[in-house]
């Protein structure tokens, strides 16, 4: 089967029956070839409803999940945009499509070196910087109107939430074990803090993410 008719499958089949509907998120995810960020060994599932494994013991989401991240965050053109746990750069190169600035944590360097060769060879690259490390707020390289996480965290903290701008979004899936929620986090010009349930589900802890104290609604 040819990728781009996997693609489109993959669209139609997994993304928009999960009430993925954003047009503009459907065009980022075509524009990015899933096939040429998953390990040789697994190309035939790069666009199957799996969560593909990486080095390091770390996951891709599946497409759906990261497809229901970008329509959650609902970016702008000029968005700055923090992608915490980037992975094998999927996720990033998808975000790159849909705002200005991506600043992409991963904390393996190898794993961190490779996608961003990757987004080099696609000419995603232009717009993202690549951090490997794992994320500290004192080195986070400023403020951002989007944050993405790609693994569960048992509790928001103050230091992410302070990473956004007024009106900034922040996507999280919060809680331990089974019980787990997928949240988006909106800021207000007040300062004040609104938190949605969009929907259940189950991750791995986001690796190597040190929570700072809980933030207190």
């Amino acid at each position: 089967m040819q990728s781009s008719s996997a693609q489109e499958q993959m669209i139609s089949q997994q993304l928009r029956t999960w009430d993925v509907l954003d047009e503009r998120v459907l065009a980022a995810v075509r524009a990015v070839p899933r096939d040429e960020f998953v390990p040789a060994r697994y190309a035939d599932l790069a666009y199957a409803d799996f969560g593909v494994p990486l080095s390091h013991g770390e996951t891709m989401l599946t497409p759906k999940t990261e497809g229901r991240i970008l329509q959650c965050l609902a970016l702008d053109r000029d968005d700055a945009v923090l992608c915490i746990g980037a992975g094998s750069g999927y996720l990033a190169a998808c975000l790159a499509k849909l705002a200005a600035r991506v600043v992409a944590f991963e904390r393996h360097s190898d794993l961190a070196a490779e996608a961003e060769e990757r987004l080099h060879k696609l000419g995603l690259a232009a717009n993202v910087e690549w951090r490997a490390e794992t994320f500290n707020r004192d080195t986070a390289a400023g403020k951002y109107d989007a944050i993405a996480l790609t693994g569960s965290v048992a509790t928001l903290s103050g230091n992410l939430l302070a990473a956004l701008n007024p009106g900034g979004r922040l996507f999280a899936v919060v809680g331990k074990g089974v019980v787990q929620q997928a949240q988006r986090v909106t800021t207000t010009a007040d300062g004040d803090i609104r938190t949605e349930v969009m929907f259940e589900t189950e991750l791995e802890p986001l690796e190597g993410f040190a929570a700072a104290r809980r933030f207190e609604f």
